[in-house]
């Protein structure tokens, strides 16, 4: 039965492979929350988050006529650090280097309301993977089974309490410090995906994931050992390149080729 399940997979992910990459959305309409398929500018409603078997509704909008939310529902909220050698230094990491955002980090996006003791708030443009079936212990090569698909994300950072606090969590975890979206697109290939942040239009990350130290299949792998991973939980792979601190008013872009551009500004409360 398992090598009958494995092999139904192994077909379902060249299938994937081959077929072209499909983006989902969340949003609401007249105070309802939805999810829908997008095609240009037009939503295909469907019945269930996208990682459930669903089926179209037949209702159809534009992007015009809906708010969007974050296209992701997780359980979890998990983060790799020291990821990109650029980032981290020569020696990177040798394992990947887990931390926890929480369901009330994740936001679309919009402004990004930071608490007002915060002095020195960093951006993370980064690859989010989005888990599709529940994952434990298991091997790179099942880990990538379980991937969904990928979406765009900023992890939000507050510098001098990441060194200051005993733990990162009021640093990395703040409510809306885990910005995603705008959509969630599956059977895009991950491995070599331009990531680029620009802070009021100035360019300030531009790198490839094909230099991430661990991949997401690697890191869904380690994570497993450790942690169940259900559908819809989500996990930052890490930021390239050097950060630097925003301002009241800043406009963050986080660009990934072929999934499209996070915008947020940051706002003082």
């Amino acid at each position: 039965m398992k090598k009958l399940v494995f092999l139904y997979l192994l077909i379902m992910h060249a299938t994937l492979l081959f077929a072209d990459p499909v983006s989902f959305v969340k949003f609401t309409f007249k105070d309802s929350e939805s999810w829908g398929i997008l095609r240009e500018h037009r939503i295909i409603e469907i019945d269930a988050a996208p990682w459930i078997n669903q089926r179209e509704t037949g209702r159809y909008y534009s992007l015009e006529e809906v708010d969007l939310l974050p296209p992701v529902s997780p359980t979890k909220v998990l983060a790799i650090g020291l990821n990109y050698r650029s980032h981290s230094g020569d020696a990177g990491a040798a394992k990947p280097e887990l931390f926890a955002k929480f369901p009330s980090s994740v936001q679309g996006g919009g402004n990004i309301l930071i608490p007002e003791d915060a002095v020195n708030i960093h951006y993370e443009g980064e690859l989010v993977i989005v888990i599709g079936r529940e994952t434990k212990d298991v091997d790179v090569r099942e880990a990538r089974e379980s991937i969904f698909g990928i979406t765009i994300g900023n992890d939000i950072s507050e510098r001098s309490w990441q060194s200051s606090d005993l733990q990162w969590t009021r640093a990395k975890a703040s409510d809306g410090f885990a910005p995603v979206g705008p959509k969630l697109v599956q059977g895009q290939e991950w491995s070599d995906l331009l990531i680029s942040t620009f802070v009021n239009g100035e360019l300030r990350q531009n790198e490839s994931t094909a230099k991430l130290i661990h991949s997401p299949e690697e890191i869904v792998s380690w994570v497993s050992r450790y942690i169940t991973l259900e559908p819809g939980d989500i996990i930052f792979t890490g930021t390239p390149g050097r950060t630097q601190r925003v301002s009241e008013g800043d406009l963050i872009e986080v660009k990934i080729e072929n999934i499209g551009i996070l915008s947020n500004r940051v706002v003082w409360e």
